[in-house]
């Protein structure tokens, strides 16, 4: 495929381009000035002390420690049994991997190799020990691991087993009191 790249050179559509983005830019510096500033009963139209005026206003507001006092701190904090920890730590197996692998829309855009997850649902049987191969160096520490945004399908497929062994295991840390996001809350 050959690319032609159009010249630089002044014409007319340039030229009525750039005016009329300088018109509209100079329209909004004007609309967004503040030429005068009445506070309390005195009116400003100094710039500098306009501007001065305002930035202090500001710091006011938000320097302000305004806080609500709080009596105690009369809760617990939620931890995980032995039995839900130990879960977390476990090797993954392959039912756990193919469960969350259905849970996942196949039709998703591809990653940076070109394969979406419909492909790995597709040829499974065919790619499992190699999936099972990379899941377990993830838990044995070994390999390059990488944003799951640069990555393709495996990554996502992981970072979807790990969400799913959390799931199992919220409503322990996560406090009655805390309901966002939370199903059945």
């Amino acid at each position: 495929m050959i690319i032609f790249l159009k010249k630089k050179h002044p014409d007319i559509n340039h030229v009525r381009h750039t005016k009329f983005f300088h018109l509209v830019a100079s329209n909004r510096r004007r609309a967004n000035f503040i030429g005068q500033l009445e506070v309390g009963s005195v009116v400003l139209s100094d710039p500098p002390v306009i501007k001065k005026v305002i930035e202090l206003h500001f710091k006011n507001v938000y320097n302000k420690s305004d806080t609500i006092p709080v009596k105690s701190f009369d809760f617990e904090l939620c931890k995980l049994s032995l039995d839900e920890a130990s879960t977390l730590e476990n090797l993954f197996s392959d039912h756990e991997v193919w469960g969350a692998l259905f849970g996942i829309v196949s039709s998703k855009a591809p990653g940076p190799d070109g394969f979406n997850l419909g492909f790995l649902k597709k040829f499974w049987l065919a790619l499992k020990l190699d999936v099972m191969i990379f899941f377990n160096n993830f838990y044995k520490g070994i390999g390059d691991f990488k944003a799951i945004s640069l990555v393709g399908y495996v990554y996502k497929l992981l970072s979807k087993v790990l969400s799913n062994r959390l799931g199992k295991v919220s409503d322990s840390i996560i406090g009655p009191q805390q309901f966002a996001f939370c199903p059945g809350r």
